[in-house]
């Protein structure tokens, strides 16, 4: 291996390291906000649940990987982006099963993500 290969790997690893890191952040900053949300401990639970499912901890992080700067509204960022990436999982699931009856639990879901992200977003801007 050449040292400019084995620098690249170097680079990829720390650069893995670090977005598992900063999505262990934020995923805590997440928790913490849906635990502060005023909403049922059941919706809590199944919100809580379906965070600790998720499989793409980069949804959790997403602004951060564009800026090395780390603040406040940086992590609020973060949060709303989770939230309407769920926000849009959710009606998609809402349309594509439209006759379950899970219906009225996707929809307070899907409110609770979209007004949540959209609240977030407008404290940032």
């Amino acid at each position: 291996m050449t040292l400019e290969i084995a620098k690249k790997n170097k680079k990829i690893k720390l650069q893995l390291s670090t977005l598992q890191e900063v999505s262990s952040i934020a995923k805590i900053n997440i928790t913490t906000h849906i635990n502060n949300a005023l909403i049922s401990d059941e919706i809590k639970k199944i919100i809580l649940l379906e965070l600790e499912e998720e499989k793409n901890s980069f949804y959790f992080c997403y602004a951060s990987l564009f800026t090395n700067k780390n603040s406040e509204a940086i992590d609020r960022i973060n949060i709303a982006g989770y939230f309407y990436y769920k926000y849009l999982i959710a009606t998609d699931e809402l349309v594509d099963n439209s006759f379950s009856k899970n219906i009225f639990k996707n929809l307070i879901l899907t409110n609770f993500y979209h007004e949540e992200s959209i609240r977030l977003f407008k404290v940032v801007g």
